[in-house]
């Protein structure tokens, strides 16, 4: 049941990122969103357990969003991989690591992705115009990352309470109490 609940995160990541955020007038400055879903899998699952749904994520990113087939699914799967490594050396649960962590995985990202286009074109080399670009995506990762980080903890700790207890009742009076 857990694997279903984390399958449909992941489609609805996609869906959210590849039809509401485009429609926003500034989306184009908002990172990923699913970064944090994937710094929230590495740090909480074995990799063996989340490697399948950050390859889903991937997969459904690359199939949606029109860019270069493979390259979503590549940058996810490194940038889990990665913070699994790095958990073996640091403390990284702790709320103060989490801005940083994010917004070192959405430039990383960023990186990957303007190395990519840049190798497409016919005059290889960065484009100015998005070095403003990623300098926004970095300020909204360290404000709003930490926030969507805690939001998927909070959303995932209430779908463990169910497990444990089995009943939808008790979740419902868990979420919403009555006076």
């Amino acid at each position: 049941m857990k694997y279903l609940l984390h399958g449909a995160d992941c489609l609805f990541l996609v869906l959210f990122q590849t039809t509401i955020m485009r429609e926003l007038p500034y989306a184009v400055y908002v990172f990923d969103m699913s970064i944090p879903y994937i710094i929230y899998l590495s740090l909480f699952l074995p990799l063996k357990s989340s490697l399948p749904f950050v390859l889903l994520l991937g997969y459904f990113m690359d199939s949606l969003s029109g860019g270069p087939f493979g390259l979503y699914l590549s940058i996810y799967f490194w940038l889990a991989v990665a913070f699994r490594q790095i958990t073996d050396y640091l403390q990284i649960n702790s709320i103060a690591i989490i801005p940083f962590a994010v917004g070192l995985a959405v430039f990383l990202e960023d990186l990957l992705l303007m190395i990519a286009v840049s190798s497409t074109k016919a005059q290889h080399g960065v484009d100015p115009s998005s070095v403003p670009i990623i300098g926004w995506h970095l300020m909204l990762a360290l404000l709003i990352g930490p926030l969507v980080f805690l939001l998927i903890q909070w959303v995932h700790s209430r779908r463990d309470l169910q497990s444990v207890n089995g009943s939808a009742s008790e979740l419902r009076r868990l979420l919403w109490p009555t006076t």
